[in-house]
């Protein structure tokens, strides 16, 4: 469960405004690949979804206007749900993205971005080993996680360590995602799937 607590409101009485005759709007901030805001992306319209079942649990599809000045190869996407209280607009982060597809479309005079964007595990789908992978008996499976994240330039990470060791020697053939690397792991102790929350 999220919780809803902020600096005027407990988690109750946000609940309470959301189950009433609530007013939302939602908006879309830009960040560079390190994470630091560039302002508001003008978003026409769009959607979010959150699927546990997929490999990659969280994805947004936004129509924008074009901005010739975004680097759309680097540039990430943070969608907020802003809340109306008595005291204003509480917000609240549904997820950053990275913008895979950023297809340009034409409308007489209006030029439009067509962005799919996917959480981070798309860094970790389209990131593969290029050589064997190997992880010796007697390995952390959590450091093995651990490592192979942040060879991935992932470092903001929170796995729960354990003291289940690597039983016999694991490779991963050249080619194999480090997506499914991790998710071979974690399934190896009965962890839940790797996935990404909403900062």
């Amino acid at each position: 469960m999220i919780r809803l607590d902020n600096d005027n409101y407990t988690h109750e009485q946000m609940d309470q405004i959301l189950k009433s005759n609530r007013r939302v709007k939602y908006r879309a901030e830009l960040l560079d690949k390190n994470n630091i805001s560039l302002g508001e992306v003008n978003v026409i319209s769009g959607n979010i979804n959150f699927n546990a079942e997929c490999e990659i649990m969280r994805c947004a599809n936004l129509t924008t206007k074009d901005n010739p000045n975004i680097d759309y190869i680097n540039a990430r996407v943070k969608i907020y749900m802003d809340i109306k209280t008595p005291l204003g607009y509480k917000s609240y982060p549904l997820g950053v993205f990275i913008i895979a597809a950023p297809n340009r479309k034409s409308e007489g005079m209006r030029i439009t971005r067509q962005l799919e964007c996917y959480d981070f595990a798309q860094i970790l789908k389209e990131d593969k080993f290029i050589s064997r992978y190997f992880i010796p008996k007697g390995q952390l499976y959590t450091q093995a996680i651990v490592t192979i994240l942040e060879s991935a330039k992932i470092f903001r990470h929170d796995i729960t360590a354990s003291q289940l060791t690597v039983s016999t020697d694991i490779e991963f053939e050249i080619g194999t995602s480090k997506l499914e690397a991790i998710s071979t792991l974690l399934k190896s102790i009965n962890y839940t799937p790797l996935w990404f929350d909403s900062e």
